[in-house]
Order: structure tokens, then C-alpha cells, then sequence
């Protein structure tokens, strides 16, 4: 694994999550809560940007934590990044925000739904979902938007220590 310049070292169970999202395009991290996932995901965003296989991240996150989780660490680990959390009152404010050339995209749930036609024309190379039990209803407007969001773009990695729900014959 490439040496690393933030703040802290990757610990190896890290290092092999993030090897396993670079070669698994579409993959979930089902680590245990406490675990660094978090670190894990942007390591492997860091390793994909560097080697030209990606331009441009959106994540998705909890309203909780999009600036306590994800600005921060991006901001502590990845000095090299622009990053922007695209969070606002109005829909328009957040279309704004969402405008701006950044690597990192930070979006609310909520607005994968708001800014559906915004985000699929930001054309992302890699999509993160934090918290993917909410997209266990494969019938649900927010299913419905993610899927549109994430059925083009090359690297899609789903996180949740608990991505479980409701199952029926017609998820499969």
C-alpha cells in the first residue's frame, strides 16, 4: 500500500478494506461499528483519485454526520482534497453549493432525492452511501433516486455495520 501523508496510519485491517473496494467496484463494508470504515472508504477514494481512476466523490450521509464524520475526516487525513458539505435551507441554496468544483461531495440523504437530476449531471465517479440500511426498500422513493444516481458510475461502495431490513422474493 502506498505511503500515506495524513494524520494517522492506516491500521491493516483498513489497508485491506480499502484494497478490496479499489478492486471491487461495487462493494460493501459491513465492518463493525468502531472499526474505521470511514477511513477505510476515503483511503480507497485517496488511492482511486491518485491513480486517475477517479475525479470526483459524492457522499452520502446522516444530516448527523455529514460535517462530524465526513468533513472532519477529510479535513484531519486528506489535506490534498477540496471538499464540500451540501447542506443548506433551500433546495436552491444546495444546488449552489453542490455547483462548486470539489473532489469530495458531502450530500444529506434527503438530497439524493432533491438533487437527483443535479447529481447525475456532476457525472461521479464514485459514489459513497453511509448508513445503507436505509436503502433496503428496493420500492422507496430514496431507493429509486440512488439507483439512478449510482447505475452509471464506476465505483459504488455501501456502508453499514447494520444494513438490514424488510425482506421480500421481489428484492433479489
Amino acid at each position: 500500500w502506498p505511503k500515506f501523508q495524513g494524520r494517522k496510519e492506516p491500521m491493516p485491517h483498513q489497508k485491506a478494506g480499502a484494497a478490496f473496494h479499489t478492486l471491487n467496484p461495487r462493494s460493501i463494508n459491513q465492518s463493525q461499528p468502531r472499526t474505521g470504515k470511514t477511513f477505510t472508504v476515503l483511503l480507497a477514494a485517496d488511492w482511486l483519485i491518485k491513480s486517475g481512476k477517479v475525479k470526483r466523490v459524492a457522499i452520502f450521509s446522516t444530516l448527523s454526520t455529514m460535517d462530524q464524520v465526513w468533513v472532519k475526516s477529510l479535513f484531519d487525513s486528506f489535506h490534498d482534497y477540496s471538499y464540500v458539505s451540501v447542506h443548506a435551507s433551500t433546495a436552491a441554496q444546495r444546488r449552489d453549493i453542490l455547483e462548486s468544483n470539489t473532489d469530495f461531495a458531502i450530500i444529506n440523504h434527503d438530497g439524493c432525492k432533491l438533487l437527483e437530476k443535479e447529481i447525475i449531471a456532476k457525472k461521479f465517479d464514485m459514489v459513497i452511501w453511509d448508513e445503507a440500511d436505509n436503502l433496503t426498500q428496493s420500492g422507496s422513493a430514496m431507493w429509486k433516486s440512488f439507483h439512478k444516481i449510482a447505475k452509471d458510475v464506476p465505483y459504488v461502495i455501501l456502508m453499514g455495520a447494520t444494513i438490514v431490513g424488510e425482506r421480500k422474493p421481489t428484492d433479489a
